[in-house]
């Protein structure tokens, strides 16, 4: 699987003129899609998963989702209630429980310990895909700020006198 693409301001890669004009033109083609209706909460999320809707709309409204990361954040926030629910599970029963069988008891790992983890993976996995992480949030807001460039590049000063 290919890795996912970089904004041209995130990108190390060294491109041409040609290659950077082109990828800004695909980027500016992102600022077209509609823009995410955060009042709009699907139906199907439960209580928990809309109160972390909520909690989060303000974020979402400062970068850059569109209508078409709704199933996205929708499973982020799906995802936060089950870990939610899990962990309530797991502080209530123990990471391990005792389970009563014929042959006698056996003490093993409470189920709710393994939807935990399941769980903060994925939320993890989907809340960087969206810029809900500090490290996503840093790369989209320290390029933004300086467009990449780096005042102690001398190899980019050199560059740019060539122009």
């Amino acid at each position: 699987m290919a890795r996912p693409r970089k904004l041209v301001c995130v990108n190390k890669k060294h491109l041409t003129k040609d290659e950077i004009a082109d990828r800004k033109e695909q980027e500016a083609a992102l600022e077209e899609f509609d823009d995410l209706d955060i009042g709009d909460i699907p139906s199907f999320l439960d209580r928990e998963a809309k109160k972390e809707w909520q909690r989060i709309s303000p974020i979402i409204n400062e970068l850059p989702i569109s209508e078409l990361d709704r199933q996205s954040l929708a499973m982020y926030c799906q995802y936060v209630s089950i870990f939610i629910q899990a962990t309530k599970d797991v502080k209530k029963n123990g990471v391990t429980i005792i389970e009563e069988r014929a042959t006698g008891s056996i003490k093993k790992q409470n189920p709710s310990y393994q939807t935990m983890l399941s769980a903060s993976k994925e939320i993890k996995s989907i809340a960087s895909g969206l810029g809900l992480t500090i490290d996503s949030r840093m790369r989209i807001l320290s390029t933004n700020k300086d467009d990449g460039k780096d005042e102690n590049d001398i190899f980019a000063k050199m560059l740019e006198d060539d122009d």
